[in-house]
């Protein structure tokens, strides 16, 4: 669903379905050994609709890349967004105000779609080894 809301915010309507069903059919980081989406399978579902998408692997990559006006789809951890000490959930984040405030667009709980500071989004992206397989990063700036 984070990839299909990328998507949107480059004009290409793509659903969460057509997203889930190509991930499944043509990789194995989607609901295959493991429940969800690995961030490789961010990556790999990012580029098969059509956009360029860069690792993020640092605090100032990720700041730097909201800053130029990339999307950031990423796999978050415990804290705002996931309760659960070893799961994780993707969001789609964009912009980021002079206070450090990055807006940030949940796919599955719209009440917490808002504002979060950069640094707490950075400290609570996902650990989650499925997450960091074959890539090692679960953030990716979308151009």
């Amino acid at each position: 669903s984070a990839i299909a809301m990328a998507m949107s915010a480059f004009g290409i309507e793509v659903t969460p379905y057509e997203t889930a069903e190509w991930l499944y059919e043509n990789t194995v980081e989607f609901n295959r050994s493991f429940h969800g989406i690995s961030g490789t399978g961010l990556k790999l579902g990012l580029e098969h609709f059509g956009r360029t998408v860069e690792p993020v692997r640092t605090y100032e990559e990720f700041l730097g890349h909201l800053n130029s006006g990339a999307v950031i789809v990423g796999c978050q951890g415990q804290g705002h967004f996931v309760s659960g000490k070893n799961s994780s959930h993707c969001i789609t984040m964009t912009g980021i105000d002079d206070s450090g405030m990055v807006t940030c667009y949940d796919p599955f709980t719209p009440k917490n779609n808002g504002l979060y500071h950069a640094e707490d989004l950075w400290e609570e992206r996902s650990k989650v080894p499925v997450d960091l397989r074959k890539e090692g990063v679960t953030h990716y700036a979308v151009y």
